[in-house]
């Protein structure tokens, strides 16, 4: 009954005439270096890669962040160079962080919050200009304190960059977005979307919240009270825009998936059939334990800094009962979805986290699980094109090199 009503409030919600459901789940877990037909290690060792552009099937560009230090690599020759340069003049970053791919030859260089200036480079000729934002009168950033400022997540390859406001409304006209797993429903923002060509940023659309663990401390008799919530063992939400324009919204604790098309209109809504997976008190004990041990050490490391020579008073975290399983979709940390074409990668939960990465292979058209692929351990999704899935494998020096897993010619793609 409780599935049902989800079903329609999503059906009246986005006008949909039928919500698909699958019957058969494809849930057997491959290696990536199983489902790829083709695995190449591109050139170079990286210290942290952010998000790389793939140009032309064989030129990737790639930020490395520890290194402050962006990297063209032609992955058919093997030749690796540096791209770009730093400084504060036309086209120059300050430090590098996400590669966006905004045009067929353009990249932008975004690592700031959605309303500064950022560089767009020619990856053909190296020459880049500088792109200026302002504000539309519609747009929703305009309201967003600057403490809550968004930071661009995803691009299309139409010129746009989009975000999204950690502001959010449930009055009239800001639906809610249903959430079976969390018995709630969840408040949505505006999708923020800024124009490369002319550094204009206005709002296209609504996009549900990833609500943020939120802490809430009181004054004990030794020490302070922080109450906070289940973290990656509570259901969050995510979203992206595909190249083509299209954007995928995910509802983690339910696997409900809406797309929405370039205008911004919903063109279907459906779930996606998901075998609960028990949350295991020894895992959720094992998580509860490293994060207090995490707390501990950075306040020691803030002591240290300022110079303290005596420790305040006890901290003591309280979380919240472990759950009955985990959420479906694993958007607790810093996964997203990434997609090109009709397929998207969404990460699900299949283990206690932390855990290797493990995602599903959605059909967004024919609204179907392809299949399921798990990273190794030591490694991370970076990128998904049409020519494969971009990684970043760990050494044994702790550095990292990138590899490409090439999608198989036939079945899951």
């Amino acid at each position: 009954m409780r599935k049902l009503s989800l079903m329609l409030s999503v059906i009246i919600a986005c006008g949909c005439d039928r919500v698909d459901s699958e019957s058969v789940v494809p849930t057997d877990t491959v290696r990536i270096a199983d489902w790829a037909s083709r695995i190449d290690t591109l050139a170079g060792e990286y210290t942290r890669v952010v998000r790389p552009a793939e140009f032309w099937d064989s030129v990737l560009i790639v930020p490395d962040l520890a290194e402050r230090q962006l990297w063209k690599v032609n992955i058919a020759t093997g030749e690796r160079e540096l791209f770009g340069s730093r400084g504060g003049g036309p086209g120059e970053y300050e430090r590098p962080s996400w590669a966006f791919k905004v045009h067929t030859d353009s990249v932008a260089i975004v690592g700031a919050v959605a309303g500064a200036s950022f560089p767009v480079i020619s990856v053909a000729t190296g020459i880049g200009r500088t792109t200026r934002v302002s504000l539309s009168s519609d747009s929703a950033f305009q309201t967003v304190r600057i403490t809550e400022r968004p930071i661009i997540r995803s691009a299309d390859t139409l010129g746009y960059l989009y975000a999204n406001s950690k502001s959010y409304s449930t009055g009239e006209g800001k639906r809610q977005w249903p959430d079976g797993f969390a018995n709630d429903a969840v408040p949505t923002s505006a999708r923020l979307r800024l124009s490369v060509r002319t550094g204009v940023m206005d709002t296209a659309g609504y996009v549900p919240v990833n609500l943020k663990a939120r802490r809430r401390s009181q004054l004990g008799r030794s020490g302070s009270v922080t109450r906070t919530s289940a973290g990656p063992y509570s259901p969050h939400n995510g979203w992206t825009t595909l190249p083509d324009g299209r954007t995928v919204m995910a509802a983690g604790g339910a696997y409900l998936l809406e797309v929405m098309g370039e205008s911004g209109a919903l063109q279907g809504a459906w779930t996606l059939d998901y075998p609960p997976v028990a949350a295991s008190q020894m895992g959720y004990d094992t998580w509860v334990d490293s994060m207090r041990k995490q707390s501990s050490a950075l306040m020691a490391t803030t002591l240290t800094r300022v110079g303290a020579t005596q420790m305040p008073p006890q901290r003591e975290i309280i979380f919240p009962p472990k759950p009955a399983q985990l959420p479906p979709l694993n958007f607790g940390g810093n996964s997203m979805i990434f997609g090109a074409g009709d397929v998207v990668w969404l990460p699900v939960h299949v283990e206690d986290p932390p855990g290797r990465e493990i995602w599903d292979l959605v059909h967004i058209v024919e609204r179907r699980r392809l299949c399921r692929v798990a990273l190794e351990d030591r490694q991370r999704l970076l990128l998904v094109t049409q020519n494969g899935a971009y990684v970043a494998a760990l050494d044994e020096l702790d550095l990292e090199h990138l590899v490409r897993f090439q999608p198989p010619v036939r079945g899951c793609q």
